[in-house]
């Protein structure tokens, strides 16, 4: 019945871990006035959570202009603790406008954008470039012979497997 699924799922919500340190006895609903008088004077004393971080966030930028802490410090503590960034939509597509802590990053209108990348090959002479492809080739040449003098090697090795030398062009 439905009384005996309630008083099931009151047993099971532990609230016997709602008592009230001075008294001993849990919570009722006469202590949510009381309760709630806490709560806003400790607010009233250690501020709100958001007025909390901007102080610590304050106070953090004057050490780090102090030179108290590291520039490292002071950003991974500015990037870990800075408010989140507010969102707008322009246009259809969705923004990031930077908040108090701004944002580390450039905006780029456009990711797409085509940039021109000069040709250093253009820039070399005849010469330059003989001498590159000559550097190339005795590179490659050197490659080849270390690989062929590994398989004779591996012909010797007693290993059936690899008793051939294969193709190198």
């Amino acid at each position: 019945t439905g009384t005996t699924i309630l008083g099931r799922y009151l047993s099971k919500m532990k609230l016997k871990q709602y008592v009230d340190p001075v008294t001993k006895k849990p919570y009722g609903f006469a202590d949510s006035a009381r309760l709630q008088e806490e709560h806003d004077a400790k607010a009233k004393l250690y501020g709100q959570p958001e007025e909390i971080a901007a102080k610590q966030l304050a106070e953090m930028e004057e050490a780090y202009k102090n030179g108290e802490i590291t520039e490292a410090q002071w950003m991974t503590y500015k990037e870990i603790k800075a408010p989140e960034p507010e969102f707008q939509v322009i246009n259809g597509n969705t923004v990031t406008t930077a908040g108090p802590g701004g944002s580390p990053y450039p905006v780029n209108d456009n990711p797409f954008e085509q940039v021109d990348v000069p040709d250093v090959g253009n820039d070399l002479t005849e010469e330059d470039k003989n001498k590159n492809q000559k550097d190339y080739n005795d590179k490659v040449i050197d490659t080849k012979n270390k690989q062929i003098q590994a398989q004779v090697a591996e012909m010797f090795d007693g290993n059936p497997y690899n008793d051939k030398i294969k193709s190198i062009v």
